[in-house]
């Protein structure tokens, strides 16, 4: 009989814990949505205090695309070639 306690006890921990688990994901979840927003927002500061319109930034992110697909492929690029001010 002691043994039939003891295992229930295992078993009651154990839905305990996986419960907690659950809702430490769901918090998980959410402050990682959270902290995604306050970055964009803080991006977004950033873009607007510099300044950037929608044309320069247009440049900015193709100039940073462009880079980015060269620095894959091993190719150097010069400056001049993905300034977004240019």
């Amino acid at each position: 009989m002691a043994n039939v306690n003891k295992i229930e006890k295992m078993q009651l921990e154990i839905e305990r814990t996986q419960n907690a688990i659950e809702e430490q994901k769901k918090r998980l979840r959410t402050l990682q949505k959270q902290l995604t927003k306050e970055q964009d927002k803080e991006m977004l500061r950033m873009i607007k205090e510099q300044g950037l319109g929608p044309e320069k930034m247009e440049r900015l992110l193709k100039a940073y695309s462009m880079r980015m697909t060269n620095a894959s492929s091993g190719k150097e690029v010069s400056h001049a070639q993905t300034d977004p001010n240019a």
